[in-house]
């Protein structure tokens, strides 16, 4: 769905379907209209969580960038300090110790940058987590919601006992809800990357993020960049790629709407 003047970014264009269908379904006095309200009801609250996780995030980043360049603003002005210090010393003992000093001084520095290195790379592991979570909370809720209101079959009456969270309830979105034959996400590039991300945060749950070589050559075959920190034998990932899994999670979540819930309501996208 396109808004005029508004520009849709993915992480965020699942809102606007989803206000649509709600807007569409008030206009027309339809009688699945409660069922709407319910459902953009969870929509919303998905929204609000993504924004707070991304805030947060941002957050974060900003105030490490910022003590980094304030630490090393003071760290040069100290280290020019020392060097004029030096020049003025005839001892050669003197000497010595001043770059005794200067080198206790930069150790100390980049032990602080690698702690702050550290803490964001912590901040985005919460974040993919809390992200890939949330989605998966979101389809539950949904697929639960329109079970309960619409009648539709339980989950555990149709679909595979070997599919599981994310993959289960997309699925039952493509055989129950979305009326076309034709899947719009399982078996989609979109899907593999959303099984991507779902293998990484059960990586990081479960096994401490430790590296895992299926993961490495999933991403090499995805073309997605992943960084190994060699010293812990961890993965290691930035704002960019929370970034990238929040914008994957509000697409997945907006496909499930205009081409789930729009079929299954009978909407029409706007153009």
């Amino acid at each position: 769905m396109k808004i005029e003047n508004i520009v849709e970014l993915p992480v965020q264009k699942f809102y606007y379907s989803m206000t649509y269908l709600l807007h569409n379904h008030h206009v027309n006095e339809n009688s699945s209209k409660g069922a709407v309200d319910q459902l953009y009801s969870i929509v919303d609250n998905y929204y609000l969580e993504s924004l707070s996780i991304l805030r947060s995030s941002k957050k974060v980043e900003k105030r490490i960038s910022d003590e980094i360049e304030v630490r090393l603003k003071k760290s040069r002005e100290m280290i020019e300090k020392h060097k004029k210090a030096k020049e003025q010393m005839e001892d050669w003992e003197d000497r010595e110790m001043a770059d005794v000093m200067q080198s206790r001084h930069v150790s100390d520095r980049e032990f602080h940058f690698k702690q702050l290195e550290l803490e964001g790379e912590m901040n985005s592991l919460a974040a993919i987590v809390m992200f890939i979570s949330l989605l998966e909370s979101t389809l539950f809720r949904l697929t639960l919601k329109l079970i309960e209101v619409e009648s539709l079959p339980k989950i555990n009456d149709v679909m595979k006992k070997s599919d599981n969270g994310i993959v289960k309830y997309l699925k039952y979105f493509e055989g129950y809800i979305d009326k076309k034959e034709k899947p719009f996400i399982v078996g989609t590039k979109k899907y593999e990357l959303i099984i991507f991300w779902l293998n990484v945060r059960n990586n990081i749950v479960h096994s401490n993020n430790i590296v895992k070589e299926a993961i490495i050559n999933d991403a090499n075959r995805l073309k997605i960049k992943i960084s190994v920190n060699p010293y812990s034998n961890k993965f290691s990932f930035r704002d960019s790629d929370v970034m990238s899994v929040a914008n994957l999670c509000g697409d997945v979540l907006n496909d499930c709407i205009e081409k789930g819930l729009y079929s299954y309501f009978s909407v029409e996208e706007e153009v």
